[in-house]
Parts: structure tokens; sequence; C-alpha cells
């Protein structure tokens, strides 16, 4: 969960990352695409609650902004 927006983020074996926002009836905001296999693990910077990080068993790890509707990662670390 965002911790100032209504915002759930959720990954999975679907190689994505799809935001939600529950006080709109948990519609869609973003889906976003740039893994190539599972997904296992988010977490929003707490720093920076704009950007969060998504790490998968394709051995990436991605940055992403959140207030975009943007699907591509803004950047990868490989080999993770």
């Amino acid at each position: 969960m965002h911790p100032n927006l209504s915002y759930v983020l959720s990954c999975g074996d679907d190689d994505r990352v799809i935001m939600f926002d529950w006080e709109q009836n948990w519609s869609r905001v973003n889906t976003y695409d740039d893994h190539e296999h599972y997904v296992m693990q988010l977490s929003i910077n707490p720093k920076d609650t704009n950007m969060f990080a998504s790490a998968s068993l394709d051995k990436t790890i991605k940055i992403w902004t959140i207030g975009t509707t943007k699907s591509a990662a803004n950047f990868s670390l490989v080999g993770h």
C-alpha cells in the first residue's frame, strides 16, 4: 500500500505490476510491464514515495515512477 495515496500495488506470476486505486472502487490505475519473469516483491521508496522498486526472477530490480502512466521501468539493475 502507498503510504500517502489510495493506491495498492500488486505483483505476481504474470510478470506485471498493477496499481489499483481503492478509493475509486479498486479501478486499475496503471500496469507496469517490463519484467520477463515472475515479480516477487515490491517496495515503495520511503524517502520519495513517487518511486518504487520491483524484484523479479528475471534477475533484475526495476525502478518505477508511481505518478505516470508510463508502463516501462525508469531503469533496471541487472544481475540481482
